[in-house]
């Protein structure tokens, strides 16, 4: 199937350049309409936006090099070291960004590949702290080219998996935002249970309202510590060898679902609230037998 694919380094497949940053101490040089691409940037799918724009006299006495639409840049440096975007528009971006712009090879193959290769380029890269890439490691890397037909086919497939996911992504962030809203009129206001609808606000109704530690409230609810109604314990310890990537039961830490384990703590429905880590304080709903940290 893959007899007539090659192997090739990118490098003789793109031409490659890295950009510059203007001198932030001149302030003629920022602030106008050419866009200027920050490696922090390079965590997006798609750019066709930036953050800060620089004047054509910054981009005349710097470093900086136009790229072209289409382009796909790859952040060398620090924490996005690795990541791999398609530009949208015309731009420039600092030296922490190599602009990739191929030559008989389609650009969509190419961008998904390299996000289909990103983590061997990672192992390939220098320093002990933050991975570096360079221009040479990224030029030399290997890549699988198929007929360009192939190419094509395949970017195509790709692509339209990447639209139905940003259609997706859209669509969970609008109904979160929908549940959030009616998250807010239920726990402040409550169903009127006659009528099964949402109660009248306070605005509309102050009469069906009373005065509590936690603000309007409505006068048939009560304020409540959650000691009060609750039994508040934590999990027992576990130390890291006994997590693994699969186990028969799943372990709940501070920061969610730590992975699997062979023995459990908790059997039933509980809420489960990190008090540790990161993300201190986020709720998780757990039912059937868990190991609880």
């Amino acid at each position: 199937m893959k007899d007539n694919w090659k192997k090739m380094p990118i490098g003789e497949v793109c031409k490659s350049y890295a950009g510059g940053t203007p001198s932030r101490s001149n302030p003629t040089y920022y602030g106008a309409e050419i866009p200027w691409i920050s490696s922090g940037e390079a965590n997006q799918a798609y750019i066709t936006d930036t953050k800060e724009k620089i004047t054509k006299k910054g981009l005349r006495f710097s470093s900086a090099k136009m790229i072209p639409k289409e382009a796909i840049l790859l952040a060398m440096y620090g924490a996005t070291a690795g990541q791999v975007s398609k530009l949208k528009i015309d731009a420039t971006a600092n030296q922490a960004v190599l602009a990739l712009i191929p030559d008989d090879a389609d650009d969509y193959y190419i961008y998904h590949e390299l996000n289909f290769i990103k983590n061997h380029i990672l192992f390939l890269a220098q320093g002990s702290g933050q991975p570096n890439l360079s221009k040479s490691l990224i030029d030399q890397t290997l890549i699988d080219l198929p007929p360009l037909p192939q190419q094509r086919k395949i970017a195509n497939i790709l692509s339209t998996c990447d639209d139905v996911i940003e259609k997706t992504e859209a669509a969970i962030a609008k109904y979160q935002a929908l549940k959030q809203g009616v998250m807010h009129d239920l726990f402040t206001r409550g169903i009127d249970i006659k009528t099964g609808k949402l109660r009248p606000s306070y605005q509309d109704a102050p009469e069906l309202y009373k005065e509590s530690e936690l603000g309007m409230i409505p006068k048939d609810w009560e304020v409540k510590k959650l000691e009060d109604f609750l039994i508040l314990k934590s999990g027992d310890g576990i130390t890291s060898k006994d997590i693994n990537d699969f186990g028969e039961y799943p372990v709940y830490g501070g920061n969610g679902l730590r992975g699997y384990t062979n023995a459990y703590t908790h059997e039933g429905d509980y809420v489960l609230i990190g008090r540790q880590g990161a993300l201190c304080g986020n709720i998780t709903l757990s039912n059937g037998k868990i190991y609880a940290s």
